[in-house]
């Protein structure tokens, strides 16, 4: 059975949750706000399923490679409501076109994350856009695995420990299946953003209509964090200056597992890794006009593939990985643990609310000391 020594063994993909035949692995949060499986032991059969779905407990060793990467961005305006270039919207939309079905991560009611399918291109916008926060993928392995038997094409997203999840539980290549990760920086807590959201609806005094990660209102490169509010009131801030966006992009509310990630590589699971193009003014700024553009990098014939079939949507360029993505960029490395993060958590374990976590990110004497203090105590 899986049985977790260090937390940072545990992507959270749910695969072992989901192939488990007697159901007796449940995903329950920590006390970071992570979920993590649980066992109950009473009913576990020692099948061993579950450790051997796990992707990070069964590593293939393979080569660093990749068949190319381009830059693109989408011709129509449904780029505008895309986190960059807006491809994902194209190959949503060529596989629901056919019959198809998408598997993407979308708000639910209370604006947490998690897995859905969607059927329709009009559900397209469901599953667009950046979340910044560790989708829950539910049990999506399984309604993977049933629309493929029968005979569907499957477009699955998600981050590349997931899609090495899903691999894992299909145990068995589907011709039909199309899976596409994005570059990430890594995946926050949903306990933190659950805070941040009590925080800024008592704030404005009113429940929340609407998220948007990524407004472009300003720009795509100086993007903006933006929440409706049921009462007509609007939110927007530039990322850097949102608290939620800066405990995030310091790496201090990431899952353990991100600081050792074992799926940066850039040989991947996936058919296709998108992402932002960030360095684009600089190596094609023809290509630039701050709307949002994408690197595309394909792995597999597959991903050849179904990128010919939405190219007609598409302005793209070649361009060498190494030159758009630095091989030290985040999305290619693990982040290092930053040492606030301790004391961040510790506070969130004492139920602080979100301007008290801000809090401890200041650079007070008092709060250097508590962080070495906790610091060692967790040493």
């Amino acid at each position: 059975m899986i049985s977790l020594k260090h937390k940072k063994d545990c992507c959270g993909c749910g695969a072992c949750y989901q192939i488990c035949p007697k159901q007796c692995i449940d995903m329950r949060c920590d006390v970071e706000g992570f979920l993590y499986p649980n066992v109950d032991k009473r009913v576990c059969v020692d099948c061993h399923l579950c450790e051997k779905v796990c992707p990070i407990l069964h590593q293939e060793k393979t080569e660093d490679k990749y068949l190319g990467s381009i830059l693109a961005k989408n011709r129509s305006d449904i780029r505008l409501n895309s986190s960059s270039g807006g491809i994902f919207g194209e190959l949503a939309k060529v596989i629901l076109s056919s019959g198809g079905v998408v598997f993407g991560a979308a708000f639910d009611n209370k604006w947490m994350v998690h897995h859905i399918a969607i059927e329709s291109v009009q559900d397209i916008p469901k599953v667009m856009g950046s979340k910044y926060l560790q989708s829950e993928t539910q049990k999506s392995f399984i309604e993977t695995k049933k629309y493929l038997e029968d005979g569907r094409e499957v477009l699955y997203s998600g981050t590349a420990c997931q899609i090495s999840g899903l691999k894992a539980f299909l145990r068995k290549h589907y011709d039909n299946l199309y899976t596409v990760d994005v570059l990430c920086h890594g995946v926050p807590s949903p306990g933190i953003w659950e805070r941040y959201l009590s925080s800024i609806s008592q704030e404005y005094c009113s429940d929340i209509e609407a998220i948007n990660f990524r407004d472009k209102i300003s720009g795509w490169h100086n993007y903006s964090v933006s929440i409706k509010f049921c009462n007509g009131d609007l939110y927007s801030e530039n990322y850097e200056k949102n608290k939620y966006m800066n405990m995030f992009l310091k790496d201090l509310i990431l899952r353990p597992s991100c600081y050792s990630c074992k799926f940066k590589k850039m040989e991947r699971k996936s058919d296709l890794t998108i992402g932002d193009a960030w360095n684009i003014e600089n190596v094609m700024p023809e290509l630039d006009d701050d709307k949002g553009t994408s690197i595309c990098i394909t792995h597999t014939d597959k991903g050849t593939k179904i990128l010919d079939r939405i190219k007609d949507s598409l302005k793209m360029a070649e361009i060498e990985l190494d030159t758009i993505l630095a091989e030290d960029a985040d999305s290619r490395k693990p982040v290092i643990m930053p040492g606030g993060r301790a004391y961040l958590f510790f506070a969130y374990r004492h139920n602080a609310n979100f301007n008290a976590l801000c809090r401890t990110m200041k650079n007070t004497k008092k709060n250097k000391l508590l962080k070495k203090i906790i610091r060692n105590r967790e040493n």
